[in-house]
Order: structure tokens, then C-alpha cells, then sequence
């Protein structure tokens, strides 16, 4: 299994698991953002916000909760 393949089954598992990614994504901005001292933080929102468009198959907003 490549590099490519372990990406596609973490990238099915996301969205599969809106709720969770969604969780994790913040924590993970949360850190990066501390980690740089604040210096990269509209990078890092837009990041964030791609990816949460990508896991939520492109729905604006929060994912729902079941």
C-alpha cells in the first residue's frame, strides 16, 4: 500500500466521520496557530475551512449530528 492509498482511506474515514474530523481539524488549527505564533492564521483558517468543505461534500456550515 503507497502513500496515495493510506491518503484515500483517511480521506473515505473523514467523511464518514464528519463530527469527528471536524473536531480534529479545529484542534489541529488550534495548535498549528500556537505553534507559529499566530504568524500564519488566515492561512491556516483557509486550510481549514477547504478541508472541512472537502469532508462535508461541499455543505457550507457544520457538519450535522446525529
Amino acid at each position: 500500500m503507497g502513500v496515495t492509498d493510506w491518503l484515500r482511506k483517511a480521506a473515505n474515514v473523514a467523511k464518514g466521520h464528519a463530527v469527528e474530523t471536524d473536531e480534529v481539524l479545529k484542534d489541529a488549527e488550534e495548535f498549528a496557530e500556537d505553534r507559529t505564533a499566530h504568524k500564519y492564521d488566515q492561512q491556516l483558517e483557509e486550510g481549514v475551512e477547504a478541508l472541512e468543505r472537502t469532508f462535508n461534500d461541499g455543505k457550507e456550515g457544520k457538519p450535522e449530528q446525529t
